[in-house]
């Protein structure tokens, strides 16, 4: 319950029935708004990561921060609204691209990432996908925002093996 729905009950409680009133007209509404603008921003969010994906399908390796930022941004996890088959083919697609990375992460992080894919081929596979078991979305997406968050652009990615990957188009090849 959002903290200010409270403080306004309070006031309202002191008003006597017409604040009972007026909190059940403020509630509503203000629920209401909630969920309209978190299905806005989700839309919203859906948009800028199917374009990150398009216009940037293999992820930046310069850096932890450029890499990170592109995960965070190219990974849909929508939580209001449903899964789809364009949104499951979609991350599904940005987790090819950050298999074929392979960046380096803990043992605990990388059963979150493959939990999320084995969800993504299945519901894929269904005609109305269901929605994300809520433990593997909130630690998914704890998981990136941390690595987001976390990221330095002064410190290179690190990958399993502590080579930098080879960049499409670059001159090292692998020895």
């Amino acid at each position: 319950m959002p903290i200010w729905l409270i403080g306004i009950g309070m006031i309202c409680l002191q008003l006597g029935w017409v604040g009972w009133v007026l909190f059940g007209v403020i509630a509503v509404v203000g629920i209401f708004w909630l969920i309209r603008f978190s299905k806005k921003q989700e839309a919203k969010e859906w948009h800028v990561a199917q374009e990150k994906l398009r216009t940037n399908p293999v992820p930046p390796t310069d850096n932890e921060e450029a890499f990170w930022g592109w995960v965070r941004t190219s990974v849909h996890l929508p939580y209001s609204s449903e899964y789809t088959r364009e949104i499951c083919d979609h991350d599904l697609n940005a987790l090819e691209a950050i298999k074929l990375v392979n960046p380096r992460l803990e043992p605990g992080e990388q059963v979150q990432f493959n939990a999320l894919g084995q969800f993504l081929n299945e519901a894929r596979r269904m005609e109305k996908p269901p929605t994300i078991d809520p433990k593997v979305h909130a630690s998914i997406s704890d998981c990136i925002r941390k690595k987001a968050i976390k990221a330095r652009a002064n410190r290179p990615l690190e990958t399993v093996g502590n080579t930098p990957p080879i960049m499409p188009g670059s001159d090292r090849h692998a020895a």
